[in-house]
């Protein structure tokens, strides 16, 4: 798929993900080699991908830290660069068994190539080096991220949550930090046990407890994010793994130290093969990283540090290019669908994909507020939209809305038939015979034991597929000619001013500005922290209107309909404190800028408002992209709504 999207000042092209751009990270751990996922992380990044959640084992959990902090891509390939390795290694101070070590007395002469001393540290101290120093690193750059000085950042700090995997030798069995389950915990301390690789680091002490690298239990931290409680999770999203492969020929080990090397990359990479083999159908980035091994902290160069990089910055690229091959559908658990949001997105990742006809059959159409960038689409793109719905009931509250939902479908020639049984309830998206075929199809009746939807593709369901067609028969009109109309066209800001000023009661008061301004998105914040990911998914197809239209991103601008009249495609609305910009309309559309490199754009900038925003606001940074319905942290006490709902009612949003 292949996307346009015009910055300010130029124009780029890029394969945009249809599938990941809200989904669960999940980070291998590699020691030194996670330098890769920097990489990997900026080509993900740039291509769309987003995080949800994440979750990490060894130097892959700093990794999903970082991350979960907030980190953007520049920052991880920043501090990579200048870091000096050798600031992980520190001497270890004292020994983790409280006393001389037993074992010290009963001491050989070490074979040729090992040395004495290196023997000495790990029987003695219980390992080479201790790990605080990965510690320290990894609390520097958390405090750096978050604005936090003078105390430890926890995990309930984290804008995007995280969890972090180690090996506990007491209980025998993983250690897991999350932040639902130890919110009050150091994010360092647990980062810190899980890239402890045993003898190289000394185990990390907890209470009573030694803690120790999370590969050797799960290099693959999977089980937290799959695992039998997010199986019973219903709005289960799509797993990203990153993944590191050195080369696979190794010498035989010459001395104990490298017997020991080996023994623990053993149960670390062979615990990981078995893993992949109980989960085929993750998708995963694999990214090669030569002849580095984990413990090469004191042999990393400049060189080395750049070519990891490049390899996982390659890697991300040419996995995103190719995702339709990894995106398997044909799972049972993947073709249910729990929520109207998640049938939304399932829509939406199959927009630039659609090549001739779509037929809708639902009870009514409020699913086109929600789809309508899509719609809209289409019919740049002549798609033809076929909704089939039962005839207007004029006692109904809604009829109204309703009545004029169809008017602006049918402008935007789209056919509208009525009739008095739907043959089918959902989405039906080309001809079954093809590959780009699919459907969402909703059960006649809710039941508390099925799923809310189920969908299905040409890839995998052509039977079933068909079996829908062949409900629709003869029900489809046929195809009429339509006037030329031109899609999207400049219109005047006041136009769209006078409507926002009528309908919004704190815009009518003579003191308050609406002004069509350009601003930088560095220095606007959001009042949700959260935005819809089948919205999200929409935005790249309005851009793309916009960019062949001419248009600068986002001035007013009308949707021509049949007929002569016209819908207005609002700017995102912003109101101004002081140098900073709060956002209450167009959400989206910001967010979707400044993650693709778009650094400016116009919007509706109110001034002089004296009432109260309606929420806290927060970095556009640390906003998350969602395929739920209503997340849990959305519903804020005192969180103030009618303010949305006058805009809405002055200019239908698109976001």
């Amino acid at each position: 798929m292949q996307q346009t999207i015009p910055p300010r000042g130029g124009s780029f092209s890029v394969h945009q993900t249809r599938f990941y751009s809200d989904c669960v990270g999940v980070f291998q751990g590699g020691g030194c080699r996670a330098a890769a996922f920097a990489g990997a992380y900026e080509a993900a990044f740039g291509l769309g991908v987003r995080f949800s959640e994440v979750a990490g084992t060894s130097a892959g959990s700093i990794v999903a830290a970082l991350l979960a902090a907030g980190a953007e891509p520049g920052f991880l390939t920043s501090k990579l660069r200048v870091l000096d390795f050798n600031t992980m290694l520190v001497k270890p101070e004292r020994s983790i068994f409280g006393r001389r070590s037993p074992w010290l007395s009963f001491l050989r002469p070490i074979p040729k190539g090992a040395t004495f001393d290196s023997v000495v540290e790990v029987v003695v101290m219980g390992g080479l080096y201790s790990s605080e120093g990965i510690g320290k690193w990894v609390e520097d750059c958390l405090q750096e991220l978050l604005g936090k000085r003078n105390k430890s950042v926890e995990f309930q700090d984290l804008p995007v949550p995280l969890h972090v995997v180690a090996g506990n030798l007491d209980a025998m069995k993983p250690r897991v930090w999350s932040s639902r389950t130890t919110p009050a915990y150091s994010v360092a301390h647990a980062v810190r046990a899980s890239c402890t690789i045993p003898l190289f680091f000394q185990p990390v002490e907890e209470g009573t407890t030694l803690l120790v690298d999370g590969g050797v239990v799960s290099n693959l931290p999977l089980f937290v994010v799959t695992g039998s409680e997010r199986q019973m999770n219903r709005h289960r999203k799509r797993v990203l793994l990153f993944m590191l492969e050195a080369e696979t020929q190794r010498k035989r080990a010459d001395h104990i130290i490298e017997l020991l090397d080996q023994l623990v990359s053993l149960s670390i990479d062979g615990g990981t093969d078995v893993q992949l083999r109980f989960a085929p159908d993750v998708a995963r980035i694999v990214i090669s990283t030569g002849s580095v091994k984990a413990t090469d902290f004191n042999h990393m160069t400049k060189d080395q540090v750049e070519m990891l990089i490049e390899s996982g910055r390659n890697a991300a690229d040419g996995f995103i290019k190719k995702e339709l091959l990894s995106a398997r559908s044909g799972a049972t658990e993947e073709a249910s669908v729990f929520d109207e949001h998640e049938g939304y997105l399932r829509i939406t990742e199959q927009i630039y994909s659609t090549k001739t006809e779509v037929v809708v059959a639902m009870s009514d159409t409020r699913w086109f507020w929600e789809l309508f960038p899509t719609v809209f689409y289409w019919r740049t793109t002549n798609v033809r939209v076929v909704c089939l719905v039962p005839p207007i009931q004029a006692s109904s509250a809604e009829s109204s809305k309703e009545k004029q939902r169809r008017e602006l479908m049918a402008g935007l020639g789209d056919v509208i038939k009525e009739l008095p049984s739907l043959p089918f309830r959902g989405f039906l998206i080309d001809k079954p015979v093809t590959s780009t075929s699919s459907a969402l199809i909703f059960p006649s009746e809710r039941s508390d034991y099925e799923p809310f939807a189920r969908f299905y593709s040409g890839r995998t369901d052509g039977t079933a597929l068909a079996a829908i067609h062949s409900l629709v028969g003869a029900t489809i009109p046929k195809v009429q000619e339509q006037e030329a109309t031109k899609p999207i066209e400049r219109v005047e800001d006041d136009v769209l001013l006078e409507r926002l000023r009528k309908n919004v009661q704190f815009y009518r008061n003579p003191a308050v500005s609406l002004q069509i301004e350009e601003v930088d998105l560095s220095k606007v914040l959001l009042i949700s922290r959260y935005v819809r990911a089948f919205r999200y998914q929409q935005i790249g197809s309005l851009i793309r209107a916009f960019e062949g239209a001419g248009l600068e991103l986002f001035e007013p601008a009308r949707v021509n309909l049949l007929g002569g009249d016209f819908s207005i495609v609002t700017p995102p609305v912003v109101e101004q404190t002081y140098a900073t910009f709060v956002a209450l309309e167009g959400n989206t559309r910001l967010l979707y800028c400044l993650n693709n490199g778009i650094e400016r754009v116009r919007t509706v900038v109110v001034r002089g408002v004296q009432a109260p925003l309606p929420g806290k606001p927060t970095p556009l940074r640390h906003v998350r992209i969602t395929s739920r319905k209503h997340p849990p942290e959305e519903r804020i006490t005192g969180f103030d709504h009618s303010l949305f709902r006058d805009i809405e009612r002055a200019v239908r949003p698109l976001d």
